[in-house]
């Protein structure tokens, strides 16, 4: 990349050959760079007034959306590099940003505290889901069906919506000491029925999504903010004490 400073996203694409990390929300720099597997800069995106916070794929691959400090969703052609449009509607920075599975709808999530749903074809607002008195959205993460929607923010609960109706379905709330801490990143395990979540001293929990909504596991793990950098094909990815990468179906494991 053009700086060692930090990348607060990375999404790969469908292939898993390439990736395209967000860079650092610095005025300075505006650019989104498309990486090789072989960490071989292939496309650089230009087109944002400030740094941007998150990257999406979409499911086929052939489209990347952008989002960051300049309020602004970006739709870009991932062969031509052509920015296709911008979606103008939150008010403050956009700190998330995801396909359904079926490529038909793009959520986004922002520190306006609103998550927007959107028509990425046509560029046209389908819906917006209010987090009413809630903090700062800064993660999304979507059920492999794509029917249920969770966010992570900076506040100390997790909440999850029906796509399709904006119905709010539960609210997941910790049992210990440091759940006053923010739940930084969220993701939903391949089969849908548990939901990770990381915060910003490191502490990582697994929940039951329904019907319980039942804290299972907690993994403290390194006393640090957890990225929020998933892989969604092949399940979660956690650090462990010695700093070595694990799959999440490891901790799932421990359920059954």
């Amino acid at each position: 990349m053009a700086d060692h400073s930090p990348a607060p996203s990375l999404h790969g694409s469908p292939s898993g050959m390439t990736a395209a990390p967000a860079v650092p929300a610095q005025p300075s720099v505006n650019f989104l760079e498309y990486w090789k597997a072989d960490a071989r800069v292939i496309k650089t995106f230009l087109g944002h007034s400030h740094g941007v916070w998150t990257v999406a794929f979409s499911p086929d691959g052939q489209t990347l959306v952008s989002g960051g400090v300049d309020r602004l969703v970006r739709v870009w052609d991932v062969e031509s590099r052509r920015l296709l449009r911008s979606l103008r509607g939150h008010t403050h920075d956009i700190r998330a940003a995801l396909f359904t599975p079926d490529g038909q709808t793009l959520a986004t999530g922002s520190e306006d505290r609103t998550i927007r749903l959107w028509n990425p074809k046509t560029g046209e607002p389908m819906k917006l889901l209010f987090t009413r008195y809630d903090h700062n959205v800064c993660s999304l993460s979507l059920s492999p069906d794509g029917l249920m929607l969770a966010r992570g923010s900076h506040n100390k609960d997790i909440k999850i919506w029906e796509v399709t109706t904006g119905t709010e379905l539960m609210t997941l709330l910790g049992k210990d000491a440091y759940d006053h801490h923010w739940s930084v990143c969220v993701a939903f395990s391949p089969d849908g029925m548990h939901l990770a979540s990381g915060s910003d001293i490191g502490k990582i929990k697994l929940w039951e999504v329904l019907p319980s909504g039942e804290e299972k596991l907690v993994h403290n793990g390194h006393w640090q903010e957890t990225p929020d950098d998933t892989s969604e094909e092949r399940g979660f990815f956690v650090e462990d004490d010695g700093g070595f990468q694990k799959p999440m179906d490891y901790w799932i494991g421990a359920l059954t």
